[in-house]
């Protein structure tokens, strides 16, 4: 009998001298001969991610552009169209401007959280709601499952909620049409754990190696979907350690699917479920 075998990776703390220069200002080296200027490989990465995000962020103009050209035509049958499209292309740069800030708190240590007890199935149930518009234009269904929906854990119900959604995303944009994604909830021992599997491209060993790592995407993830800005996995780590969890990711390699698994401490005992949600920040999942 076969086994299937997998290549497990287990998120650690990022280093605080890792992606940087979103603030700051760059200086020039000083010349070791007359008239030629000393390597600067810090000021390189800072020009090259400063261009990567000024390209991804420059990406839904194009359509916007469109939009308004529609509504300059004046013809009423026109509007309903470029609304959508303008409203869906300004939500999606509101997410990865709201991605961007989240990965620069993090890593400045400015990143806060507002605690309480929060329910696990009110977590789940408001992040697939976010999530299933984009799951249902694709063909695509949830598998939900899990004994520990009912648990309570101390934590920022928005967080959670951003760490569940960003996974369901990742797994359904990276997953052909049609395909699964699974959704378990689990109690161990004095945790709670999530975990998200789809049935997508799946990772090589390089590219599991780096899956928590800000704008990391694989080269063969062109054939599903190259947009956004390859930062959700890493906040997705970052808000997981910020609440003295931790992250993984397994896949049994390329077109093999991939599993992503967070845990998080559980909460002993039941309390109020989780603070309402910022109505912008789910609207603009909604409509992304």
């Amino acid at each position: 009998m076969h086994t299937q075998s997998h290549l497990r990776i287990v998120g650690r703390p990022l280093a605080s001298a890792s992606v940087s220069g979103l603030a700051g200002t760059m200086t020039r080296a000083k010349a070791t001969t007359p008239g030629k200027l000393a390597p600067r490989p810090r000021a390189d990465s800072q020009i090259e991610f400063v261009a990567f995000v000024a390209h991804e962020l420059r990406s839904p103009l194009a359509p916007i552009r469109t939009a308004a050209a529609l509504i300059t035509r004046g013809r009423p049958e026109d509007l309903p169209r470029a609304q959508f499209v303008i409203e869906r292309q300004v939500n999606h740069l509101a997410r990865m401007i709201d991605d961007l800030l989240d990965l620069t708190r993090g890593r400045t240590g400015k990143l806060t959280l507002s605690r309480s007890q929060v329910a696990m199935s009110d977590v789940i149930e408001q992040a697939l709601a976010a999530c299933q518009p984009a799951i249902s234009r694709r063909g695509q269904r949830i598998d939900l499952s899990g004994e520990a929906l009912a648990c309570t854990v101390h934590a920022d119900g928005l967080r959670l909620i951003q760490i569940v959604t960003n996974l369901v995303d990742n797994a359904s944009k990276f997953s052909a049409d049609g395909t699964t994604v699974g959704l378990r909830v689990r109690k161990l021992g004095t945790s709670v754990e999530m975990a998200v599997s789809d049935e997508g491209m799946g990772m090589d060993a390089v590219t599991l190696s780096n899956a928590f790592e800000p704008f990391a995407q694989a080269s063969h993830a062109a054939g599903f979907n190259r947009s956004g800005l390859g930062i959700g996995l890493a906040v997705v780590r970052q808000l997981a350690e910020s609440h003295g969890g931790h992250v993984a990711a397994e896949s049994a390699g390329v077109g093999r699917g991939s599993r992503f698994i967070v845990t998080l401490p559980l909460m002993a005992h039941v309390g109020p479920t989780t603070p309402a949600p910022d109505p912008l920040y789910m609207e603009s999942r909604k409509r992304a």
